[in-house]
């Protein structure tokens, strides 16, 4: 918004309004300066440009990469998996129906090649076990939502969603972990923070999911409180004697 010389007070109305106008429009255009100013048709052109442009450059030629369209290949498929427990073994499964004839090795090679050059980044599920870290798939983020739209076929703002909030801890040099024990919690680091990020928990069954996976984990780590971001509503739930706050996406995002 600054980029755009758009100022937005949220404590009017008419501020809020323009302020989560401009957030639906990040979660879907994203944040490549160049496309502020472009017509929406031009996008998917622009981004699949800065897509081939990324891999051939920063991860075909640098690594000599023998099979460049099962990497990207790979790329379309962790995307359309976005912010979802990603598995070597289930996708060079995929692979192998779809006609390559590959490794393991070289699939995790080139998993390690899109990491390293900042395309997609990994979530590893916490544990004090190594053990469990090694045999538990981690959740796959990409650097920017653009290229969800790009390269997956329809919308899913919720993954979109909990891909802003990873980003915004990267920024904060954060590099968080996901809990699991019964149910799933997004976001953990060892400071002993929590953080579900749920783009709408107003249906009673997604409520119920998203704050039953808090509490499980405030129990076994602890703690007393923890996080819920969402769209645009703010409140502090009390359940027996621990809090879980919940918080608008853009204040998270406004925070420094």
């Amino acid at each position: 918004m600054r980029f755009s010389h758009i100022e937005a007070n949220p404590s009017t109305s008419k501020g809020k309004a323009l302020l989560l106008h401009h957030l639906r429009k990040y979660l879907k255009q994203g944040g490549f300066p160049e496309l502020v100013f472009l017509p929406h048709e031009q996008h998917n052109r622009i981004i699949n440009e800065y897509i081939d442009l990324m891999l051939y450059r920063d991860l075909i030629e640098r690594f000599s990469v023998k099979h460049p369209q099962l990497v990207k290949y790979l790329l379309k498929y962790m995307l359309h998996n976005l912010a979802q427990p990603f598995s070597v073994n289930k996708v060079f499964n995929d692979i192998k129906s779809q006609g390559y004839k590959v490794g393991k090795t070289t699939i995790y090679d080139y998993v390690s090649y899109l990491e390293e050059a900042f395309i997609i980044f990994r979530s590893e599920i916490w544990s004090r076990s190594i053990r469990q870290q090694a045999v538990n798939p981690s959740k796959v983020y990409a650097i920017d939502p653009a290229f969800k739209y790009a390269m997956s076929i329809g919308e899913d703002m919720g993954r979109v969603f909990e891909n802003a909030v990873f980003l915004a801890l990267r920024r904060k040099e954060i590099h968080p972990s996901y809990f699991l024990q019964k149910q799933e919690v997004d976001f953990y680091w060892e400071n002993g923070v929590l953080i579900n990020a749920c783009y709408d928990y107003s249906d009673a069954s997604t409520r119920k999911r998203e704050v039953n996976g808090l509490l499980e984990a405030m129990d076994f780590l602890g703690l007393k409180e923890s996080f819920l971001i969402n769209w645009d509503k703010r409140e502090t739930l009390e359940i027996n004697g621990k809090k879980i706050h919940t918080k608008p996406l853009w204040t998270f995002l406004l925070e420094e």
